[in-house]
């Protein structure tokens, strides 16, 4: 009998910790969620929470990393994830600068002449809008220029053909309208060129922001058509911030001297310009190279 009933208390026991276990683990995985649908009413538990995740994260890469138990697969994976939450940070930032009015120009584009292909603003309207956009300011940098001029465009044209390089234009002007913030303007320079005229009150914010724009642009998977083969689709990337005192074709020939540096460099690469040091620099991304990425569906090469 005494058996009996410590056999029966001892399955209880083990009944109410797998009990307790299920309940905890399905309240730990529902928790995220909730907080969540709750981010706009908690914002500050809601970070709180994902800096711990952050931190819990962090503290397990190390403790594999000590083990040597990870596959390159598995560390592409990471990586990847990494570079969502770097995304999603610079977003944030962005948010929480933007929704200062003391902090963000109110500036009134003009959006006309239009360039018919991709419905943007054409290099008569960018040139115009840059005019704005010094004016806004004296002396004191104001955002930048973020310049984005396709690789081989002469090549990608005539191997895909016009109708398709046209669409690949056209996606390129949503990516570069998702990409950028509400206060932003894109613009196309000419055939090959597009522009990204980006308001800020510190420069340092504005490359940040280039560089976020750098990244969707080459994770974004380009199509010959909306039901077309994938198509490798890059650019290079040149910076500059805008100073009252500059004239707008030096703003052009620096941001263009910006994008000649990072096609020298190598595909997806952005450059920017320092004024203080009167240079320019190349501006890394934290992500691995394309090699240490997942395996996927192999895009048509030019």
């Amino acid at each position: 009998m005494t058996l009996a009933l410590g056999t029966a208390a001892t399955m209880g026991i083990v009944v109410a910790a797998a009990g307790g276990y299920s309940v905890g683990y399905r309240s730990a995985a529902t928790a995220p969620a909730r907080l969540i649908r709750r981010a706009g009413r908690d914002s500050e538990r809601c970070l709180s929470e994902a800096a711990a995740a952050i931190d819990v994260a962090g503290r397990l890469c190390d403790a594999v990393a000590g083990a040597s138990a990870a596959t390159e697969r598995q560390i592409a994976t990471i990586a990847e994830r990494h570079d969502h939450l770097a995304e999603a940070l610079s977003r944030l930032r962005m948010t929480i600068r933007t929704s200062d009015p003391a902090a963000a120009a109110k500036i009134e584009w003009n959006r006309e002449p239009l360039d018919a292909e991709t419905e943007l603003p054409n290099r008569s309207a960018f040139e115009a809008n840059i005019e704005i956009f010094r004016a806004q300011t004296k002396n004191a940098p104001l955002g930048g220029v973020l310049f984005i001029s396709l690789d081989d465009a002469v090549r990608l044209r005539k191997r895909v053909g016009e109708g398709n390089y046209r669409n690949v234009c056209q996606s390129v002007a949503r990516v570069l309208c998702r990409a950028g913030r509400e206060l932003d303007l894109a613009c196309r320079i000419d055939g090959e060129t597009f522009a990204l005229l980006m308001p800020d009150p510190d420069p340092h914010d504005a490359l940040d922001h280039a560089n976020a724009v750098r990244d969707t642009f080459r994770k974004h998977p380009f199509r010959l058509g909306p039901d077309g083969p994938e198509c490798l689709v890059t650019a290079s990337f040149g910076f500059t911030p805008v100073l009252a005192s500059d004239e707008s074709r030096l703003i052009m020939d620096r941001a263009r001297a910006a994008v000649s540096r990072s096609r020298r460099w190598g595909r997806n690469r952005l450059h920017g310009y320092d004024p203080a040091g009167r240079g320019f620099s190349l501006i890394k991304h934290t992500s691995l190279p394309t090699e240490h990425r997942p395996a996927a569906a192999a895009p048509i090469r030019l």
